[in-house]
């Protein structure tokens, strides 16, 4: 069963471009809870279901966990070129 809070909750996003598209990331509550291709339907998709189960509503805003999976995307990156 999926219960659901009432209090209105602010989820952190933010966009980012890579070599492959652009990025979003967003977090709730010190939280990555989402990562996906910006304008893709299931990004959307997804944006909408936290949206709508979280009542969550959405501020371009940085938080504590965003930096580490654009580091660890560098990371990858990086090791790809190393090869």
């Amino acid at each position: 069963m999926v219960t659901k809070n009432l209090t209105q909750q602010t989820v952190c996003t933010q966009f980012h471009p890579t070599p492959c598209g652009e990025l979003i990331l967003a977090s709730l509550d010190n939280a990555l809870c989402l990562c996906d291709w910006k304008g893709m339907p299931c990004a959307e998709r997804n944006l909408r279901r936290i949206e709508r189960y979280v009542h969550a509503k959405f501020s371009t805003a940085s938080s504590p966990v965003l930096p580490y999976p654009l580091k660890d995307c560098a990371h990858y990156r990086y090791a790809l070129l190393d090869r």
